[in-house]
Parts: C-alpha cells; structure tokens; sequence
C-alpha cells in the first residue's frame, strides 16, 4: 500500500487537533466544527463554533505551521473577522497571532483551550 505525504502545514495542524482533543472538555467540544484554511503556504485548520446563538467575541481560530518558519501559528477572533468561504483572517485581526515553538502542540492546545474557555 502506498503512502501520501501530508502537507507539513496540514500535519502540524492535525498534531494540534489530536493535543487539543486530550485536554478540550466535552462540552466545548461539542460545539466546535473543523473546517479548512488556506493562506499560499499556510495550510491549517480552522476550530469554528457551531449551534451557538449567543454573541461569541471568539468564535473562529485558525492555526498552522507559519509559512517563514516551521513555527505553529494561531490567529483567532469573531466570525465577522474571517472571509466567510476561505476562513481568511482580515487584516486587523491578524494582530491576534500567536507562535509557539515547532513541536510544542501542547502549549499551543493549551493557548487554543483557554481561548475557547475564557470567552
């Protein structure tokens, strides 16, 4: 059987999924859906909430491996922050990026946690 390669973005956004899952309670988990992001050589993930009716200020997080370093890189904000069929930060929000070391899913499950929980 053959193997494909993954994506490097791609492989370090599913690493951190898989951290996260470990550490996420039920129920925030629950509420959240996984969809794709692309931004040229940023290929991630994007953590949406679904179902939600109430006014969220964090509703939207998008993370990958940094496009100029193998860095894991996290933007998050509001659904009126992201393009709506690319998932695509605007401008402004891009100031919420966070970078944590490669390899470091844990802390950066952990960064994504408290901003699903704090919110």
């Amino acid at each position: 059987m053959a193997k494909i390669e993954i994506h490097s973005s791609l492989l370090v956004a599913h690493k951190a999924v898989s951290a996260l899952e470990k550490i996420l309670p039920k129920s925030i988990a629950k509420d959240l859906v996984i969809k794709s992001w692309s931004n040229g050589r940023e290929q991630g993930l994007c953590l949406e909430r679904s179902g939600s009716v109430e006014k969220i200020a964090i509703d939207k997080i998008v993370f990958s491996e940094a496009r100029n370093s193998d860095e894991i890189l996290i933007v998050y904000g509001s659904r009126s922050d992201f393009d709506f069929q690319t998932n695509q930060p605007n401008d402004e929000i891009w100031e919420s990026r966070m970078y944590f070391n490669r390899n470091d899913y844990s802390k950066a499950a952990e960064y994504i946690a408290n901003l699903l929980k704090n919110d």
